[in-house]
């Protein structure tokens, strides 16, 4: 698969069983594909950009909670979209339906 938009990827380690081993991705709401140019534009500031999320472990020092039990309690509220505000000192992570 060739880059192209924004989008969140699982490495997906370990595999599912039974599943292809294809990565999947989620594209960006208005960054999909044939976007690539206009992130020179932004504070991405091209493409091949990439920020590593860990599951399971605090997304700061001082969370108490990993990304992965925030991502199953907002789905469990009914929240749908994960909003990511990415700066040049930092990535901002909300939810919201």
């Amino acid at each position: 698969m060739k880059d192209d938009g924004t989008y969140f990827m699982s490495n997906g380690l370990p595999h599912l069983p039974g599943k292809d081993i294809h990565n999947h991705v989620v594209h960006a709401k208005g960054w999909g594909p044939g976007t690539e140019n206009e992130l020179r534009e932004t504070p991405v500031g091209g493409d091949d950009f990439a920020e590593y999320f860990q599951l399971t472990e605090p997304l700061s020092s001082d969370a108490t909670t990993t990304l992965l039990e925030q991502l199953r309690a907002a789905a469990a509220d009914g929240m749908r979209w994960l909003e990511l505000e990415v700066s040049k000192e930092s990535v901002g992570i909300a939810f919201s339906d």
